[in-house]
C-alpha cells in the first residue's frame, strides 16, 4: 500500500535531485517505507505530526539536506562513526546511515518505545548491521565517538556541556541542526565560550522557505 500520494513522491525525487542524492525508484521506495513505518508506529508511540508532505519536507529533506558537510566530517573519522543524540523517530539518523552505507550510526534514544521503534525500523529498512541503538540517557552512552549530530535533542548551549564526554581524547565535531540566525544568536549569550570554536553554515532545504543553519563545534584535544 503507498503511503506517499504520487504528488509527494514526486516532491520527494525532485528534493533528493536538488540535494544531488540518488533518487531512484528503489530510493524513492526506500524512504517511503521509513514513512509507513513511521505512521504504523505512530499509533502506539508519539514520534511525529504533520501531514506526510511535511514528513518529506521538514524531516526527510530537513535531514539530509547538509549531508555534503557531514560528509566532509565523517570521511576524516578514523572509524567512520557518528552519533545521533536523542534520535527519536530516527531523524536525522537513519536517514543520514541510508545515505552513508559505510558509516557506522549510534542511536541515542531513552525512551524505550522510540528505541523499539528504532530498532524495528533499521531491521525493515536492511541497516541492522550497521546502525546500533542504544536506550540510554546520553550521560549513561559509555562511546566515545568524534562526529555528534543533534538535530532536536535540546539547545546548543544546554547540550554542549552532556556530549563533550562523549568526545574523544583527540577531539572531534558537534553538529547542530538549527533555525533562525537569531536563535543561534540568543545560544551564544547564554555560553558566550562557544563563538569563537563554532561555525555556522547557512542550508538550503528544498521546499521549505525558512532559516536552516548548521552549527559545528570543533572540539580540541582533551
Amino acid at each position: 500500500m503507498k503511503v506517499l500520494a504520487a504528488t509527494e513522491r514526486q516532491l520527494l525525487q525532485e528534493g533528493l535531485e536538488q540535494l544531488e542524492l540518488p533518487a531512484t525508484a528503489a530510493q524513492l521506495d526506500w524512504y517511503e517505507e521509513y514513512v509507513r513505518q513511521l505512521q504504523v508506529w505512530g499509533q502506539r508511540v508519539r514520534l511525529i505530526s504533520g501531514s506526510t508532505r511535511d514528513i518529506v519536507v521538514r524531516h526527510i529533506l530537513d535531514s539530509l539536506a547538509p549531508w555534503r558537510q557531514i560528509s566532509t566530517y565523517l570521511d576524516s573519522n578514523s572509524d567512520g562513526s557518528l552519533a545521533d543524540i536523542g534520535s527519536g523517530n530516527g531523524f536525522p539518523g537513519l536517514a543520514l546511515a541510508g545515505v552513508f552505507p559505510g558509516a557506522h550510526v549510534y542511536l541515542i534514544e531513552r525512551s524505550p518505545k522510540k528505541a523499539a521503534f528504532l530498532r524495528s525500523t533499521a531491521g525493515v529498512l536492511s541497516l541492522a548491521e550497521q546502525v546500533q541503538v542504544e536506550e540510554a540517557d546520553v550521560r549513561e552512552f559509555g562511546q566515545r565517538v568524534p562526529l555528534l549530530i543533534s538535530r532536536a535533542f535540546m539547545p546548543m548551549a544546554k547540550a554542549y556541556p552532556l556530549l563533550q564526554p562523549l568526545m574523544p581524547p583527540e577531539g572531534g565535531v558537534m553538529i547542530f541542526y538549527a533555525g533562525r540566525r537569531l536563535t543561534i544568536d540568543k545560544q551564544f549569550e547564554l555560553k558566550p565560550e562557544l563563538k569563537e570554536s563554532t561555525e555556522i553554515v547557512p542550508i538550503k532545504v528544498p521546499f521549505l522557505e525558512e532559516q536552516r543553519h548548521l552549527c559545528i563545534i570543533h572540539c580540541p584535544l582533551r
